[in-house]
């Protein structure tokens, strides 16, 4: 995460701006001890999280975070991912192939695509990914893990907001992802050609059911 630190007198700036940087979240950290240079940075860079002075000279912390609240708002008009279903799967971020560590987080992200943002348990994802098994302790264990992977892979390509959780459900925030699955369903375009995520067995329920439609 990149954070921003804020504070009129530099002793305790600079002390701040240790404590953060010793977070294994923060990516980095600029720090500021006047308002007005700290208002102008802030609405051009990206911030995802602030430590402020509230009662600073001249002009309130929380106006700087008013800015920060503005600015993520706006993130949200932007399709973080881009998401290729038709054929093989693959997603991409600012352009570019996303990479997946270990592959099998790959899988866990096209199976949460494939639903569509509906809500799913890791004891339902075990049961697709693992097809006849229906209590195995490890391979549920395994996939917590996954969701740990597949976090990290989003956070390195500050799509981090992608994958939600809401208590024991994992879901997607399909907002965000530009994705031609999602397109064919709402407007009939792109043209599906009977191939659908075509590295997975499980997703040829969902490709029978899309050549049923396109008939």
């Amino acid at each position: 995460m990149r954070a921003l630190t804020v504070d009129d007198e530099q002793i305790m700036l600079n002390a701040l701006t240790s404590a953060v940087k010793e977070s294994p979240d923060i990516s980095s950290v600029a720090q500021f001890t006047s308002c007005t240079a700290t208002l102008e940075w802030a609405k051009t860079n990206p911030i995802d999280i602030a430590f402020l002075d509230i009662s600073m000279r001249g002009m309130g912390g929380l106006e700087i975070d008013h800015i920060k609240q503005e600015k993520a708002k706006e993130k949200t008009t932007y399709k973080l991912l881009t998401v290729k279903c038709f054929g093989n799967f693959e997603v991409y971020a600012q352009g570019k192939i996303l990479n997946f560590k270990p592959l099998k987080s790959k899988e866990l992200l096209a199976i949460l695509v494939d639903r569509r943002g509906a809500g799913m348990t890791a004891k339902q994802i075990c049961s697709i990914m693992w097809s006849g098994i229906e209590d195995d302790s490890k391979h549920m264990t395994y996939v917590r893990q996954l969701f740990f992977d597949l976090r990290n892979a989003l956070r390195y390509a500050d799509a981090e907001e992608v994958l939600q959780q809401n208590g024991y459900n994992y879901f997607l925030n399909t907002e965000l992802i530009d994705c031609d699955y999602f397109s064919y369903l709402q407007t009939g375009e792109p043209r599906f050609h009977g191939e659908y995520m075509m590295q997975y067995s499980w997703a040829e329920s969902t490709c029978a059911g899309l050549m049923q439609n396109n008939n």
